[in-house]
């Protein structure tokens, strides 16, 4: 069997979601069943020349032969992308050589902004809605528990996954993820009670969207 990726892995496959060229071109049926390492083999130099805002090809460059690298991580296998606009931001759906599902969730798209204020408020958003739609979609095995992860809102998908769906989600680790209004917190306190120990939450000490604190419902916290 093998093991659960570690902190390091869940962020290189969390940095990965924000390549436009990886999530777009997946997104459809011709990728799945293939594994990240042969998907990069066929779009690494376009992701690497289309970097994006948010990171240079230099950057890319070493993120996608980090993962390709790392056998744990190039041997995943992608079972679902979705890029639906009304779930947000992209999140993907991966399983390992063992079968251990990966859900990883991209952080804040640009037209996103908005919920995330709304969220700030009010208990759930339509995109949060709509993401856990797309989760009860993949009929995952209770008796076969996911691995959730996610940067930013990414992360703060994870977390709400982890809440809403706690029986389908073995651990959580967001980074630098935004946390909860006191209105989830109010609404879902028994879920959150169970969820609370299955997430582990990574932050930079100096980043300010989990600095947005909220309420915290992280069993732990680990500030690098």
């Amino acid at each position: 069997m093998s093991e659960v990726l570690n902190m390091e892995q869940l962020a290189l496959l969390s940095n990965l979601m924000y390549s436009v060229e990886f999530t777009q071109q997946t997104s459809g049926t011709d990728y799945r069943g293939e594994s990240i390492g042969d998907i990069l083999d066929r779009l690494g130099a376009e992701i690497i020349n289309n970097p994006g805002s948010m990171q240079n090809q230099e950057d890319w460059a070493v993120l996608i032969n980090a993962v390709k690298d790392d056998p744990a991580l190039s041997s995943l296998t992608l079972q679902n992308m979705n890029t639906d606009p009304a779930a947000g931001a992209p999140m993907a759906y991966f399983t390992s050589a063992d079968n251990t599902p990966y859900l990883v969730f991209c952080g804040t798209a640009d037209h996103e902004w908005g919920y995330d204020f709304e969220g700030a408020f009010t208990s759930d958003t339509a995109v949060k809605r709509a993401t856990l739609k797309w989760v009860d979609s993949l009929n995952l095995d209770p008796n076969n528990p996911a691995i959730v992860t996610g940067h930013s809102d990414g992360g703060n998908d994870a977390m709400y996954i982890t809440v809403l769906r706690g029986d389908l989600v073995k651990l959580c680790v967001p980074f630098n993820a935004q946390q909860f209004s006191q209105e989830f917190k109010l609404k879902y306190k028994v879920l959150i009670s169970i969820a609370s120990e299955k997430i582990i939450a990574i932050n930079s000490s100096n980043d300010f969207v989990s600095a947005v604190s909220l309420e915290n419902i992280a069993h732990m916290t680990i500030y690098i």
